[in-house]
């Protein structure tokens, strides 16, 4: 929800562009509930807990990274460096923690109702490489015996740190001779690439429609593997299997088995199942054919008659002109007695 607040674009019908922003049109501080102390000098900030450390109100233990809404006020300055105060309530019983800074060592100070969890330090456990202090050296330089002791140790510890500082030593040449330019231009690199190869993968997961599902690259063992696999029909072969076995079974004990019995009543109910099925069909393509001759003998007719219209209607004709000449005829024949 905050972040919907914070890119609000709504614009009231009366707001005057003249009068500022929408903010103080409005009459709030951009960063609303989070500023509503700020004349107080405290800021509403995101903290995460920097250590594993105890709560001292009900003895809890907050893991590191755990994040709370912490308010932050300014306590002070080391030189120039101001000193901040995070000033939060515990998620389990709601007691005052209180976390400072300390600019001289870089670190951060328990100041009340937490404590730190104490936790020893073990460059080994760490897999970083372990650097002698200063009174380590002048033990080694003014105590004999204490350079006895650790004489033989230290060479074996160098040993075996040998090749890890010398990567080190050459991965720092090289870092130093290239330039700002090149370092980061080949860490965009490698991340463009990174990302091109996950936007390749989404492409195949939707052109198969495999959801989120993203394909891993194939490795080459398994894809010699996958062409080196041969599928074989395992029904037949099962089928086959089961018949030898009923063979053997009859042969040994005279009789046949449930199971071969049973599949030849099967395979009798099949052939019946196949004979009915082909007697149907063949009644079926009988009846198509019946029908495709009515339609032939149909459209014939059709035809026929089409062709025998005209033939009637010039003989209609015909007969017509013969009893017109007949009519004249007799006519003329009649004014002729008249005139006798």
């Amino acid at each position: 929800m905050s972040d919907r607040k914070q890119i609000n674009k709504y614009y009231p019908p009366d707001y005057d562009p003249s009068k500022g922003s929408l903010n103080t049109f409005v009459g709030q501080h951009p960063l609303r509930e989070r500023a509503n102390k700020l004349h107080l000098g405290i800021l509403v900030v995101r903290f995460e807990m920097p250590y594993n450390v105890w709560c001292e109100h009900c003895n809890a233990h907050i893991g590191k990274g755990v994040r709370y809404n912490a308010q932050k006020r300014q306590i002070g300055t080391y030189y120039s460096t101001k000193v901040w105060e995070f000033s939060m309530p515990c998620h389990l019983c709601h007691g005052l923690l209180v976390v400072r800074t300390d600019p001289k060592n870089a670190d951060y100070v328990m100041h009340a109702g937490v404590r730190r969890q104490a936790v020893a330090d073990d460059a080994e456990e760490a897999g970083v490489l372990r650097f002698r202090d200063e009174d380590h050296r002048d033990k080694l330089q003014n105590d004999v015996m204490y350079r006895l002791e650790h004489r033989e140790r230290d060479r074996t510890e160098a040993k075996k740190d040998e090749p890890r500082v010398l990567q080190l030593q050459r991965l720092n040449k090289r870092l130093s001779a290239d330039s700002e330019y090149d370092v980061k231009r080949a860490m965009r690199n490698a991340l463009w690439a990174r990302k091109r190869s996950a936007h390749k993968k989404q492409r195949v997961a939707r052109k198969h429609k495999l959801g989120d599902l993203v394909l891993t690259t194939p490795h080459p063992d398994d894809v010699a593997a996958s062409k080196a696999m041969r599928f074989k029909a395992i029904r037949k072969a099962s089928s086959s299997r089961r018949e030898r076995r009923d063979r053997r079974m009859a042969a040994a004990f005279g009789v046949d088995s449930e199971r071969t019995i049973r599949r030849a009543e099967n395979n009798d109910n099949d052939d019946d199942g196949a004979k009915k099925q082909q007697e149907t069909t063949k009644e079926k393509t009988k009846k198509q054919k019946k029908k495709q001759k009515k339609k032939h003998r149909k459209k014939n007719k059709k035809q026929e008659d089409e062709q025998l219209q005209p033939a009637s209607s010039s003989s209609n004709a015909s007969t017509a002109v013969v009893a017109a000449a007949y009519l004249s005829s007799s006519s003329s024949d009649g004014d002729d007695d008249g005139n006798d």
